[in-house]
């Protein structure tokens, strides 16, 4: 698991760059603990100790649950049961118009800054010579290829204007009001291809 952490957290030095408005560094680990351990040793603070679960609520979009492959269906959900034993309340509340959001704002976004972050980190790491072109051919995944080519001719340039201006709804829009914490439980596989139609064709 990778929590989301606050963007100041973690340094992305030496990290690839995508977005400038997106990318955030952080642990990724098997548990929770894995986590807790390594987001102390890098950032030098004190690990954080374990708290009671009860009283939490989890939103759970069924959107982003549905064609999940046999081995992540089987772990995600598991991970839904312990949860609730532990006193979760899973809430099931899909975010309206969460598809056409997304590809509002997300590939726009991503696509465009990485025009711009890449070349920089690469002069800034002292990597001369290297394009994006260059890069784009050495691609061999057609989906990735396909996505860094987006990135190459800029095809989002047009529509980043409205993109990066475009906010989506608060959790309050979607989840009725209540008294203490609500967050945001998602799974791990996308129910659908990664980039747009139009980057595949």
């Amino acid at each position: 698991m990778t929590p989301r952490q606050v963007r100041t957290r973690h340094s992305g030095r030496g990290v690839l760059p995508l977005s400038s408005t997106f990318d955030t560094v952080g642990p990724m680990g098997r548990t929770v603990a894995d986590v807790a351990l390594l987001d102390s040793v890098a950032t030098g603070s004190a690990m954080a100790m374990r708290t009671t679960l009860r009283g939490v609520r989890l939103g759970v979009p069924p959107a982003l649950w549905g064609g999940l492959e046999d081995e992540v269906a089987t772990v995600a959900h598991a991970a839904r049961e312990q949860l609730a034993r532990a006193g979760v309340e899973l809430v099931d509340v899909d975010i309206p118009d969460l598809f056409a959001l997304g590809d509002r704002i997300g590939f726009p976004i991503v696509l465009h800054e990485a025009m711009v972050a890449i070349p920089r980190y690469l002069r800034e790491s002292g990597a001369t010579g290297i394009t994006l072109e260059d890069i784009a051919a050495k691609i061999s995944s057609p989906d990735v290829k396909a996505g860094f080519g987006a990135i190459v001719s800029d095809a989002y340039g047009s529509e980043y204007p409205d993109a990066s201006t475009c906010c989506a709804p608060s959790s309050s829009d979607v989840l009725p009001r209540t008294s203490g914490r609500t967050v945001w439980m998602h799974s791990c596989s996308p129910p659908r291809p990664f980039f747009p139609r139009r980057l595949t064709r």
